[in-house]
C-alpha cells in the first residue's frame, strides 16, 4: 500500500471507530448508564423490562465492560437479580460477548495505531507478543486470574495480538 492510502486506510478506520463510540456513549446516556451501578436501582429497572430483563442486563453488562467499569457489581447483582443459576448464566453471557466485541474493536480498531506507537518506544515489545501469541491459551488463562488485571484490558489486549478467536473465547 502506498503511504497515502494507508494514511487514508487508517483515518478511516478511526473515523468509524469514533462514530462507533458515539453511538455507545448516546446509548448509555439514552439509558441512564451511570444509575446502573447501584445495585438497587439496576435491580428497580431490570424489573421494569419485565420478560426482556436478561437481555437488558446483558447490554448493560457489554457496555460496563467495553467502556472500563468494573463489572463486580453487575457479577454480583446478576444472582440478586435473576437467582444464582440464571444470574450466572446471564453473567457469563453478557461476559463472552463483551470479550468477543472488545476483541474485535481493538483488532480492526486499535491494532495499527497500538503497534505505531508501542514498537517505537519499546524494544522487548516484539519479543513480548511472540511469547504472548506462541502460548494463547496459557496467556488467556494467566491474564485472566491475575486480579489487579482487569477483564477490559484482557480484552482489548488479545485484540491486538495475533491470538485465534477460537482460543481466546475458549
Amino acid at each position: 500500500m502506498k503511504k497515502n492510502n494507508a494514511e487514508e486506510y487508517l483515518r478511516v478506520k478511526f473515523i468509524t471507530f469514533a462514530l462507533i463510540i458515539l453511538v455507545f456513549v448516546f446509548s448509555a446516556n439514552y439509558f441512564n448508564f451511570e444509575n446502573y451501578f447501584d445495585v438497587e436501582k439496576l435491580r428497580v429497572t431490570v424489573k421494569e423490562y419485565g420478560s426482556n430483563a436478561p437481555i437488558f442486563f446483558i447490554f448493560i453488562f457489554i457496555l460496563g465492560v467495553i467502556f472500563f467499569i468494573p463489572i463486580s457489581i453487575l457479577i454480583l447483582s446478576s444472582g440478586t437479580l435473576f437467582g444464582t443459576g440464571y444470574g450466572a448464566i446471564y453473567s457469563v453471557i453478557g461476559g463472552t460477548l463483551s470479550g468477543v466485541i472488545c476483541f474485535f474493536i481493538s483488532r480492526y480498531f486499535g491494532k495499527s495505531y497500538f503497534e505505531l506507537i508501542i514498537k517505537n518506544r519499546f524494544k522487548r515489545f516484539d519479543k513480548f507478543k511472540t511469547k504472548f501469541e506462541n502460548s494463547q491459551v496459557r496467556s488467556n488463562l494467566i491474564l485472566r486470574f491475575i486480579p489487579i488485571i482487569p477483564f477490559s484490558v484482557a480484552n482489548y489486549s488479545f485484540g491486538l495480538a495475533k491470538i485465534n478467536l477460537n482460543k481466546y473465547t475458549l
